[in-house]
């Protein structure tokens, strides 16, 4: 699967930065059909990436592999893979992702997050704060903050975290 995943990061497209991510849908499918864990979490990043502004190809991504559509509150999807959950906002407007898993803990997640943002040549990494947490700028006015999973997050857990990807709103 290694193998998969440098095929899916070698083909990734370099769209504008300004509203668009560069990242093909095909490479977070693939991911998203991983077998481990990892992989369907990087998958996630991949298709919360793309689905903090285009929720529509987030939400392609996660049927194309199958993930099962779960309860929603109104102007979210919600989507469960094997070990891994994702939300994303589709109305009003777009403008955050986040995926939680109960198998890895902040500073793994956050790892993952960098590795994948290195392979990508992500264009603005940067640190930032964010609620009172560390967390990423990854450049116009897009963040990612990695927490502890659950409705009361806090800024670092051993195990059941979560990333949550927002874009400032203008």
């Amino acid at each position: 699967m290694r193998g998969l995943i440098a095929l899916a990061l070698a083909s990734a497209l370099a769209l504008p930065a300004v509203a668009q991510v560069p990242v093909a849908l095909p490479d977070a499918v693939a991911l998203l059909k991983g077998t481990t864990l990892e992989e369907r979490i990087d998958g996630a990043i991949l298709a919360c990436l793309q689905g903090v502004d285009a929720p529509a190809q987030a939400e392609t991504a996660f049927q194309a592999a199958d993930w099962v559509r779960a309860d929603e509150f109104e102007g979210t999807q919600s989507y469960e893979g094997d070990g891994v959950s994702a939300m994303f906002w589709d109305a009003p407007d777009p403008g955050f992702c986040m995926l939680e898993s109960d198998g890895i803990g902040t500073r793994a997640l956050q790892d993952r997050l960098s590795a994948l943002l290195g392979k990508l040549h992500w264009p603005q990494v940067g640190a930032v704060e964010i609620e009172g947490c560390p967390g990423l700028d990854l450049g116009n006015g897009l963040s990612a903050a990695p927490t502890s999973a659950g409705q009361d997050p806090t800024c670092s857990a051993d195990d059941a975290a979560a990333l949550r990807f927002q874009r400032a709103q203008k």
